[in-house]
């Protein structure tokens, strides 16, 4: 992925200090979004995984109803 190397190539350059090189504002934010997608993801994920015992319970809720 381009945005991968974008970032190692960023990283790596700052991990230097005699290049004393900061990160440019867009990667830091790209970073930081990238890492709330991987947390979305991981959420979705689990809701995921937990919706088909929702909707089992939400079936016998309704069973019982009638």
């Amino acid at each position: 992925n381009d945005w991968w190397r974008v970032a190692d190539l960023f990283l790596g350059l700052s991990d230097q200090s005699q290049n004393r090189l900061e990160l440019p504002q867009f990667v830091v934010e790209l970073l930081q979004f990238n890492d709330e997608l991987h947390q979305f993801d991981d959420e979705f994920l689990q809701f995921k995984g937990e919706s088909p015992q929702f909707n089992d319970e939400l079936r016998q809720f309704d069973d019982e109803l009638r």
